[in-house]
């Protein structure tokens, strides 16, 4: 017989074992570059089994479509730091280009990167701007202008040295900058003049120090997030059913779904700290 004095095990949730598909699947990664999305995750979403977010205990039913679309954003930098990371681990930026067909794969993995920087960026802005952070990061901000230059400009002059590895021309990335290659303004033989960087390197770099930024915002979001449930109480309720577990992709769930909630932003009764700026 149990001593009835013995205190029971309070079960939490761990992404590894308790989240969907993809964050399962994401864990180390998620350790490794963007821990506080499992701090986050922990305490204000959850996970029933069936891609469905848990219940806190004292939260508002009004804020709950609030919550929702606040995951929602932070799902999608997830997902597109995974993918973007995935593609520059591949070996798309160290196959020598030999003909166009290695050219042609370069390329598409070059625009798909940068389309997921963009991704990222924005939707973490979304995500602050759901619990009253502007989001103000001068390392994100410089990856968006890059972003601009891949995505919105002309074909960028490459060369390519001896062992077929593609380098690029510094990009301009700050508004205060002239050096470099922009995103309109210059012919490629001017293009041919500024400093050359291997693709892989400066890929590398970039993508290292853009999960540092979002893992540090999702930091400020933890903080918030801290702040308002114990103010108001609040407490995730611990309800993973592994029996109502199921394969999902994004947006077929509870998770990227609708929270089946018709509410209103504005009726909801928490109130996060004011707009802060990160500089």
């Amino acid at each position: 017989m149990l001593d009835s004095k013995k205190k029971l095990k309070i079960m939490k949730y761990k992404l590894s074992e308790h989240g969907d598909s993809l964050e399962k699947s994401a864990a180390s990664f998620v350790n490794k570059f963007l821990i506080n999305y499992e701090e986050i995750w922990k305490i204000y979403i959850g996970n029933k089994g069936d891609q469905t977010k848990a219940t806190i205990l004292n939260y508002p039913i009004t804020c709950e479509n609030l919550r929702q679309e606040f995951w929602e954003h932070c799902y999608t930098v997830l997902e597109s730091c995974i993918l973007a990371y995935n593609i520059k681990k591949s070996d798309a930026f160290i196959k020598p280009i030999i003909d166009f067909d290695t050219y042609e794969n370069f390329n598409k993995n070059l625009i798909a990167f940068f389309t997921y920087i963009g991704r990222i960026i924005e939707h973490i802005g979304i995500a602050g701007i759901k619990i009253g952070l502007n989001i103000n990061d001068p390392r994100l901000n410089k990856f968006y202008l890059a972003r601009n230059i891949v995505i919105h400009g002309k074909v960028i002059p490459i060369s390519i040295d001896d062992m077929g590895l593609i380098k690029f021309p510094t990009f301009i990335t700050t508004p205060s900058t002239s050096y470099g290659w922009p995103n309109k303004g210059k012919i490629w033989a001017e293009g041919h003049e500024i400093h050359h960087d291997y693709v892989e390197e400066t890929l590398d770099k970039m993508i290292s120090e853009i999960l540092q930024s979002i893992n540090d915002i999702f930091g400020q979001f933890l903080s918030l997030i801290h702040d308002e449930l114990k103010k108001t109480n609040s407490t995730i309720k611990f309800e993973y059913n592994s029996s109502n577990s199921q394969i999902n992709f994004p947006g077929t769930g509870g998770y990227s779904g609708s929270s089946g909630l018709s509410g209103n932003d504005d009726l909801c009764k928490i109130q996060f700290s004011v707009s802060q700026s990160k500089e």
